[in-house]
């Protein structure tokens, strides 16, 4: 398993966005909780690409819910951007 999907990426996703977009009515019909490896990423690599703009713009998650701190932030970013720099 690729050690920043593992470490950075899924504890993420798990903590700040797969509440909202996981399950059987995932909000904007994107569901995170699905991605379960690296590999994953580059099946949607269009996908991620917003994911990580919509995070490096403070977009997401949303004012109303538990922010990340900057460190997280920073953390979450890079290990997006160095994933689909893999594929790229």
């Amino acid at each position: 398993a690729d050690p920043d999907f593992v470490r950075v990426i899924a504890p993420f996703m798990e903590t700040h966005c797969n509440g909202c977009h996981g399950g059987s009515e995932p909000e904007a019909k994107l569901a995170l909780d699905k991605y379960k490896e690296s590999s994953n990423i580059q099946e949607d690599f269009g996908v991620w690409e917003k994911v990580g703009r919509m995070l490096e713009a403070r977009q997401m998650p949303p004012s109303d819910q538990p922010q990340p701190s900057e460190e997280e932030f920073q953390q979450i970013t890079k290990a997006i951007d160095a994933e689909l720099d893999k594929y790229d």
